[in-house]
């Protein structure tokens, strides 16, 4: 035992014989043994705690650089290991909505991932990673859960080109989805885009759906394009209808196509 161990206990014992001796005096039963013991306890309790704090200090303490360095590389390893996960995760999300796609949507033919775009001012085409080896072919019409994203402009072998629905050279066959009101959606190649030819004094609504019609020989009727944002009308032949597409072209990551 250390030299100062034994000095605290002898200590103890010495007050515990004076307390001993007080109580005498004062006529009260002497448990000398329970006394000590109880001390005694005390004692090495606190001594062991001690003990164990040193220890685990002393461990910290005696940890070289190259520990440390290992800890720090385990730790950015297991971030970027999170941070994957965490993709991995919202992929599986967006690829669950295109397979509930195929299940519902007449004429799917294939999903793709949008891997470049263009940059182009007022336009806006992104390239996806399937081509005519997938019975891609010009024209089909590109979609997402949300609604029409845009239709195929060119095709090569292993990829395609597609045309987005906000792209200035955009146009699509539409109705208002309530009143079956008719007119043509036009992209402006940034912001909402427009539902042009639909005459002045028909009642049309901020929020009305508005779909594809069909129409114009390119897309499937009923394809939700977007909402309406805006209305005005000043004693003009056609009102001016800004329409705000369900689909966020500037966050697409993957596609489907639907076959003609």
């Amino acid at each position: 035992m250390p030299k100062r161990h034994l000095s605290l206990i002898l200590l103890l014992i010495a007050v515990a014989v004076l307390l001993m001796a007080y109580q005498a005096r004062l006529g009260r039963p002497l448990r000398p043994l329970g006394f000590v013991s109880t001390f005694m306890h005390v004692v090495n309790d606190r001594v062991d705690r001690t003990g164990a704090s040193l220890k685990r200090i002393s461990g910290l303490l005696t940890t070289g650089p190259e520990d440390i360095a290992a800890l720090k590389k385990e730790m950015d390893r297991l971030r970027l290991e999170n941070q994957s996960l965490k993709e991995d995760t919202i992929e599986i999300g967006r690829l669950r909505e295109l397979l509930s796609l195929r299940e519902r949507q007449y004429g799917y033919l294939t999903s793709a991932r949008v891997v470049s775009r263009g940059s182009e001012p007022w336009s806006n085409i992104v390239t996806i990673d399937k081509g005519e080896k997938d019975l891609i072919r010009k024209d089909m019409t590109v979609v997402t859960a949300n609604g029409l994203a845009g239709k195929v402009k060119e095709v090569y072998d292993s990829y395609a080109m597609a045309l987005l629905i906000d792209d200035a050279r955009f146009r699509a066959g539409a109705r208002l989805q309530a009143s079956r009101v008719e007119g043509i959606f036009s992209g402006r190649g940034a912001g909402p885009g427009r539902l042009d030819f639909v005459r002045g004094g028909v009642p049309v609504k901020v929020g009305e759906i508005v779909v594809t019609s069909g129409l114009d020989g390119l897309f499937p009727a009923g394809l939700s394009i977007g909402y309406v944002s805006k209305v005005s009308w000043k004693d003009r032949l056609f009102q001016e209808i800004a329409v705000s597409p369900f689909v966020d072209t500037r966050r697409l990551e993957e596609v489907a196509v639907l076959a003609r």
